[in-house]
């Protein structure tokens, strides 16, 4: 009998200490605590786990609890009107960069942001801390900075824009995408018409590509959606600083029925739609021209490239295409390039040459000579070079000695 006492004693106090040690390992500190731990190999190694584990504790999360679900050193942020929290940690490594983990979450929405990304950190303490950011003319913008011993690790200019876009990115239907995009437009035309935001790069959005021209006046923020058929499409907007005013304008992506697009010129809501990546600043006349550089990830066959001019009419409104790309007797709006899928073509702006440079691109099959589909590099190089107002194309340019050059006739 007193063998069987002793036996329950013990498998009581055996499940209590395996709850208290399981209920531990399953709550947010003590995963914390087991993380930070380990060493920096094993952290790489648990990590995509770790953050799995704290996405599903987080799920049903009350903003009121979060005394209890934060572990030392984690942080906590509310916006002015309580319906926006961030929190954010850092997870220390030895020999290599720290990782910045922070969850954004609103009160009336289920959807949580989770994002991490290396900083470099030369102290990593109890001193993180997080604020909210507002402007006077646009109470509605909530910008978020986090610091660390008073250093600036990260600024958010708009944790709605950033919200939209992890939302953008875990979607798998289409039809919530372009209405995902649609939502990303309307906030970004508030954000955009925010003076003190007009010259900040909109770091703090990764899935977006944002270009400043080098006299302020011109702001491009580009974005595109994958459909499952492997089709894409493009959304931007253009602002435009007007003396103290910005005006922004809207992009509806239409390259799928713009016959000819090298001899159109377009509006902004006819745009042959890409992400832009550069911005080549020019003058005509005593008139402004940017020359845009972009990328159109188009369809399941094939990919695009485009070299645009984009310039102001008399209201101000953005116009897309100028007949000033000079390639032989012919002169083009824009320079459209499709190629295979399979293949990668440069087209970027060497600005120590002053040159627009770009692979030529020929057939892998000479029974497919102009079929995109079978297009691609051929080892051979172009350039436009910026001559008395006009981008003048040479072909077969040496990239390693640009001279003497060649136009092509």
């Amino acid at each position: 009998m007193l063998n069987r006492v002793v036996f329950l004693i013990v498998l009581i106090i055996f499940v209590i200490s395996f709850s208290e040690i399981h209920a531990g390992r399953n709550s947010f500190p003590g995963l914390w605590n087991e993380m930070i731990a380990l060493d920096d190999n094993e952290k790489n190694f648990r990590f995509s786990e770790f953050l799995a584990t704290l996405n599903q504790l987080s799920v049903d999360l009350k903003t009121d609890e979060l005394d209890g679900f934060l572990p030392k050193g984690w942080i906590s942020q509310f916006s002015h009107d309580s319906s926006t929290v961030v929190l954010a940690g850092i997870l220390p490594y030895r020999y290599i960069n720290s990782r910045l983990i922070y969850l954004i979450k609103h009160k009336e929405d289920q959807f949580r942001l989770f994002h991490t990304e290396t900083v470099t950190i030369t102290e990593v303490g109890n001193d993180l801390s997080a604020e909210f950011v507002y402007f006077e003319d646009h109470q509605e913008i909530k910008g978020v900075r986090l610091f660390n011993h008073s250093d600036e690790i990260r600024y958010i200019p708009d944790v709605e824009v950033k919200t939209l876009f992890h939302k953008l990115v875990a979607s798998t239907q289409d039809v919530e995408k372009e209405q995902i995009s649609e939502e990303i437009r309307d906030r970004l035309k508030l954000v955009l018409a925010a003076k003190p935001l007009h010259a900040d790069q909109f770091s703090g959005f990764e899935r977006m590509s944002t270009l400043i021209s080098n006299d302020q006046k011109v702001k491009i923020c580009s974005w595109n959606i994958a459909y499952f058929n492997g089709d894409n499409a493009s959304y931007g907007l253009v602002a435009v600083l007007d003396d103290d005013r910005i005006n922004v304008f809207e992009l509806r992506d239409r390259h799928r029925h713009i016959d000819n697009p090298e001899r159109k010129t377009l509006s902004a809501s006819e745009w042959y739609g890409v992400v832009y990546y550069d911005m080549i600043e020019q003058s005509i006349n005593g008139k402004t021209i940017y020359t845009l550089l972009g990328y159109n990830a188009h369809n399941a066959f094939t990919k695009i490239r485009v070299i645009d001019i984009l310039s102001m009419n008399q209201n101000g409104e953005p116009v897309f295409g100028k007949p000033i790309i000079m390639q032989g007797r012919e002169l083009k709006n824009r320079m459209v390039f499709e190629y295979s899928v399979r293949a990668n073509m440069m087209l970027r702006f060497d600005r120590n040459e002053r040159m627009i440079v770009m692979d030529n691109l020929s057939s892998f099959d000479p029974f497919f000579a102009d079929d995109p589909r079978y297009m691609g590099p051929d080892f051979s190089h172009n350039g436009l070079s910026f001559e008395n107002g006009r981008w003048v194309f040479y072909d077969e340019i040496d990239l390693r000695n640009r001279q003497p050059r060649r136009r092509r006739n």
